[in-house]
């Protein structure tokens, strides 16, 4: 739940306890913003700064990603009719995509989770902004989430690999455990 003030602080951990995320949500009545820092070891480390601004009813405006002690960055933004440019270039591969998702980070599987507002047994699949990191490459990837337990664990499955976890959330859509990935440290 966000408080009062507006804001909800998330921290998570990757699995093997060498990465670290931190990030707060704000809401303002009729939009969302997460802005969040990574530390991960992949790639010979890498540290990243992040922010990512919703409507109120999940839909993406914009994702914004930087390396932090490199030059080397992303702004994605999305106009009403779901088109998306990167630094004002179109990039019409991506404009089936709903959500961003960030390799780095458990934060954005929420998001498909909360836009798609799935019954228990029900599954969807998606297209994604998947974004690499640390070098910030683009693509529209396919997804497919499935509700297993409304509020409590969704199955996330790749549809361009093999990759399939059953993921744990709290009552928010916020993820808990990301098997083998992630983990809430609060």
């Amino acid at each position: 739940m966000i408080d009062a003030a507006g804001v909800r602080l998330l921290k998570w951990q990757s699995a093997d306890g060498t990465g670290l995320e931190a990030c707060a949500i704000r809401a303002d009545g009729t939009e969302f913003l997460a802005e969040g820092v990574i530390v991960a070891p992949q790639e010979g480390g890498f540290a990243a700064r992040y922010g990512i601004r919703f409507d109120g009813a999940w839909r993406t405006l914009s994702v914004s990603v930087a390396l932090l002690g490199a030059e080397t960055s992303l702004l994605l933004s999305v106009d009403a009719e779901g088109k998306w440019t990167r630094e004002g270039t179109p990039m019409p591969e991506l404009n089936y995509a709903i959500a961003p998702d960030i390799s780095a980070t458990p934060l954005t599987n929420t998001f498909a989770i909360r836009r798609l507002n799935l019954a228990e047994g029900e599954s969807a699949d998606i297209q994604v902004a998947y974004i690499t990191m640390p070098d910030l490459t683009v693509h529209c990837g396919p997804q497919r989430y499935t509700c297993l337990n409304k509020d409590a664990l969704y199955r996330f499955e790749s549809l361009d690999s093999d990759f399939k976890r059953d993921i744990a959330v709290d009552r928010d859509g916020f993820v808990l455990d990301y098997p083998d990935l992630f983990r809430r440290v609060s």
